[in-house]
């Protein structure tokens, strides 16, 4: 199993049962916040009065193609436990009565 502590700033020595509530920040988005700060702080009036509107609506754009994804990602999962998938587990073959009727001819013996 992949060890995501490694991933996070979290303190090793304390053991956390749930950070779920207050959740706590990846390195890499971390890092990458701190570099747009670094940016404003580097020269405000360009940041904020030039290129603030179109940041947004770059960021805005970004937001809703991750919104996309996430609710194609959400309708698969349900359709792959609707068929009795499990999610999380490596699947070598999914049982043949997990496709729908019509995808059989694309299915190979």
């Amino acid at each position: 199993m992949y060890n995501l502590r490694k991933l996070f700033l979290l303190d090793p020595s304390v053991t956390f049962l749930n950070h779920g509530s207050f959740g706590a920040t990846p390195k890499l988005v971390f890092d990458e916040y701190q570099r747009w700060q670094r940016e404003l702080e580097n020269q405000p009036v360009e940041f904020l009065g030039r290129r603030y509107t179109g940041l947004m609506a770059e960021s805005r754009a970004a937001r809703q193609q991750v919104e996309h994804l996430t609710f194609a990602l959400g309708q698969f999962g349900k359709w792959m436990r609707r068929f009795g998938v499990e999610l999380g587990k490596e699947v070598d073959q999914p049982p043949r009565n997990a496709w729908p009727n019509n995808a059989s001819p694309f299915l190979t013996e």
